[in-house]
């Protein structure tokens, strides 16, 4: 199989600004980790946290995103945006740290989280792409579950 060959619609900017994340991995289990952007465009962010996150995962980011960059909530002091899970994966830690943090990369999906998100938090997604004239978007697919109670990790897997 040949490597597919991606381009972004717009480079990224690296901007280190604070980063609030809040994931849902269940009715009952959410957590929350502030981090810093490493970089953004305003389609998508890429950011470290000190936990792995699932790709395909829905999760919301709080970010003070200068106006320009955003596609909603342009008045707002704070960007709040649900966001998909494209990419995480482990990044050698530094000397300093005490543990590995986690690469992550996501694609910015709205001001509301997916219906059937809200349903059931534990759904995974994939981004189904969409051709329109000389564009690709994008829109999340149906929620792709893991098969016979095997959680789907990034991480376990050398992604």
């Amino acid at each position: 199989m040949e490597p597919r060959e991606f381009t972004r619609r717009r480079a990224r900017i690296s901007l280190s600004l604070p980063i609030r994340v809040f994931c849902r991995e269940s009715a009952g289990y959410e957590w929350t980790e502030q981090s810093r952007l490493v970089d953004v465009t305003q389609f998508g962010a890429g950011f470290t946290l000190r936990r792995p996150v699932d790709v395909g995962r829905v999760i919301k980011l709080i970010i003070p995103l200068p106006s320009q960059l955003r596609c909603f909530g342009h008045a707002e002091p704070m960007y709040s945006v649900w966001s998909l899970v494209r990419h995480s994966s482990a990044i050698a830690a530094a000397e300093q740290q005490q543990s590995t943090r986690f690469r992550v990369g996501v694609g910015f999906i709205g001001k509301q989280a997916p219906a059937s998100y809200v349903a059931d938090p534990t759904l995974r997604y994939e981004p189904l792409p969409i051709r329109v004239g000389q564009n690709t978007r994008w829109k999340l697919s149906r929620p792709q579950q893991p098969s016979n109670g095997e959680k789907r990790d990034c991480c376990s897997r050398g992604r």
